[in-house]
């Protein structure tokens, strides 16, 4: 269960990033200290804390920070942000885009907007979902993994070549037992060992 709370809290906070370093083309996870940086990285602790229940520590760790900086954010940044014409106006359309929050004059059919608005968050957690799964398997760390496809990701370059040539062997004389049912296997070549011991 716990692992799942995890994952909610870095896909609620990451989606609030996602958008902000889209639309403004950087990284705000970078160390840098520069003014419009530090700026963006204050609208994302202000829209993390008004739209999340999540801790100023977690809130501050997607962007490798500690609870210290979200705090004073918050004391000193988020008033003077606000001033900003393109802060502010990410600050509404993260709410109106992502959100639905605020739908007002901007959108005629709010049913649509909230259909829309649905479908997108499901397929942006489905995404993240996919990504975690991708860095685990290809880390081998994924449970859906056998034994031998976890030893396979930890294999050289030239030992998951010796691995799928011999595999190939063994998939070749599935598919012809098949074919003949007679129960017999495929003898290798002088060099590559009877398919029945290669593993």
């Amino acid at each position: 269960m716990e692992k799942n709370i995890e994952k909610d809290y870095y896909y609620d906070l990451k989606k609030i990033v996602t958008y902000i370093e889209t639309v403004a083309n950087v990284n705000i996870s970078t160390r840098s200290r520069k003014r419009h940086l530090v700026e963006l990285r204050g609208l994302y602790f202000k829209l993390a804390l008004e739209t999340t229940n999540y801790t100023y520590e977690k809130i501050g760790k997607i962007v490798d920070r500690d609870h210290a900086s979200v705090l004073h954010s918050r004391k000193h940044l988020f008033d003077k942000i606000m001033l900003d014409h393109t802060i502010l106006e990410m600050y509404h359309n993260y709410k109106v885009e992502v959100l639905g929050q605020q739908v007002t004059e901007f959108y005629e059919n709010q049913k649509q907007f909230n259909i829309l608005k649905n479908k997108y968050n499901t397929l942006y957690s489905r995404y993240g979902s996919l990504k975690i799964r991708y860095n685990n398997v290809m880390k081998g760390l994924d449970d859906d993994l056998t034994d031998n496809e976890k030893g396979y990701r930890k294999l050289s370059k030239k030992n998951k070549y010796e691995y799928d040539k011999r595999v190939d062997l063994i998939l070749k004389s599935f598919k012809w037992k098949e074919q003949n049912q007679t129960g017999e296997i495929i003898i290798g070549s002088g060099s590559v060992n009877d398919a029945r011991g290669v593993l």
